[in-house]
């Protein structure tokens, strides 16, 4: 079933030439097909759950070098980070359509 919602809004989004983001769209549709707990893996949110501390505290996920750190936890660390980036672009977006709709309506209204 999600690969279904990706696939279709892949497919909208390359026939129609969007710079939109389809992973971030079936994200959003997925509330609407089913319940969270069933697509919510524990191990993955207490993985979001340590880069988001590390993230805020500055300090490591693992003790010592790059070199001494899991590879797994590497790998984990650019996806969520990647996915993180992707998100704060999206908001932001939203931000800025709502912003200059507002903007739109009061210039509309004077």
């Amino acid at each position: 079933m999600i690969g279904q919602l990706y696939a279709e809004a892949a497919e909208i989004y390359e026939n129609k030439g969007s710079d939109g983001d389809p992973i971030i769209d079936t994200f959003y549709q997925l509330p609407y097909f089913c319940c969270n707990n069933v697509i919510l893996d524990t191990e993955i949110q207490e993985d979001i759950q340590r880069y988001i501390y590390c993230e805020d505290t500055k300090v490591q996920a693992y003790p010592g070098t790059y070199g001494e750190t899991p590879a797994k936890w590497i790998a984990i660390h650019f996806l969520l980070k990647g996915a993180m980036y992707l998100n704060e672009a999206e908001t932001r977006k939203r931000i800025e359509r709502e912003m200059k709709a507002k903007q739109n309506q009061i210039r509309g209204n004077r």
